[in-house]
């Protein structure tokens, strides 16, 4: 029995699905089948149900049992690993979706780096599904996503929800209200599902946008072309406008907006590590602090902000 087959085990009952499941690990379906029947041999039972007829990933009653087994020995592993690497150094792993990262947390990660000397920040970017799967083999402490997944093994705390504007570069277009946009004309960037439900009840979504981007990076570039629009979260438009400011907000009375949560493995931060709960409550004052300058609402409960 060995790390990678706990971690292989974990993440196919995480995904649902052993076939999605190899897609997240990078290896093949053969692959992932042969180490969790490595595991099941070796354990001397069976973890997973398979057979016809069973679409979902079903646990036997040992399966189970042992699920709790791996999760404790994989945050266990980590930090024996922190421990062996340097007692001192305090280190947390963020990961998040790049407009996140970029744009909204920029400066919360330089405030941090100045406020805690010893704390070694490792930032990385990845999409949503991809960061609960990290989060849940230890590979991250904390997670930033802008849409939730049920999981039983990871803490989601909702943080806030930040207005989603509409702009366009002047030189190349001139919109005056939401109503003269069209679908055709659209630089398109997944939100998240809130700012999607309500695109979907404003546009006729049945319509293809121009461009569709994985990333906010592109969207000045594809901005300066004849009608082209987007929306965009208001950090992103302030960062786009300071650099460009031929890139104009469309005044509106809608207010849509994304939202953005917190997610950690229970287990992880049930080890109470001080360097934990520090990035917890900085991250939780920042989120207020840019609440109070109108950048965006917070979602944080009474009990979570104390």
């Amino acid at each position: 029995m060995n790390k990678q087959q706990l971690e292989s085990f974990l993440t196919i009952v995480e995904i649902g699905s052993i076939s999605r499941a190899s897609e997240v690990l990078y290896i093949s379906q053969s692959t992932l089948s042969d180490r969790l029947k490595s595991l099941e041999q070796e354990l001397g039972f069976t973890l997973i149900n398979r057979g016809p007829g069973i679409k979902q990933i079903e646990l036997t009653d040992r399966g189970t049992e042992f699920l709790d087994y791996t999760n404790r020995f994989l945050a266990l592993d980590r930090e024996i690993q922190e421990w062996r690497l340097n007692d001192h150094q305090q280190s947390i792993r963020v990961g998040a979706p790049a407009s996140v990262n970029s744009y909204f947390l920029r400066a919360f990660y330089q405030d941090l780096l100045t406020d805690r000397q010893h704390l070694q920040l490792e930032i990385s970017a990845h999409w949503n599904r991809t960061i609960y799967s990290m989060v849940n083999l230890a590979e991250l402490d904390f997670g930033i996503v802008s849409r939730p997944y049920h999981s039983q093994n990871i803490e989601t705390i909702p943080l806030m929800r930040e207005p989603v504007v509409f702009a366009y570069d002047r030189r190349y277009s001139d919109y005056q209200n939401l109503d003269q946009l069209a679908v055709r004309d659209q630089i398109s960037i997944e939100w998240g599902p809130a700012y999607q439900l309500w695109a979907e009840n404003y546009w006729n979504l049945d319509e293809q946008p121009r461009v569709r981007l994985d990333s906010p990076e592109l969207l000045m570039a594809y901005l300066e072309s004849k009608h082209a629009w987007a929306s965009m979260p208001l950090c992103i438009w302030q960062a786009l406008n300071q650099a460009n400011p031929h890139v104009q907000q469309i005044v509106s009375h809608h207010h849509p907006y994304r939202e953005l949560f917190l997610i950690y493995h229970q287990s992880a931060y049930a080890g109470g590590q001080q360097a934990y709960q520090d990035f917890r409550h900085d991250l939780y004052r920042f989120i207020l602090a840019c609440d109070q300058k109108g950048l965006c609402q917070s979602l944080l409960s009474d009990v979570v902000q104390e």
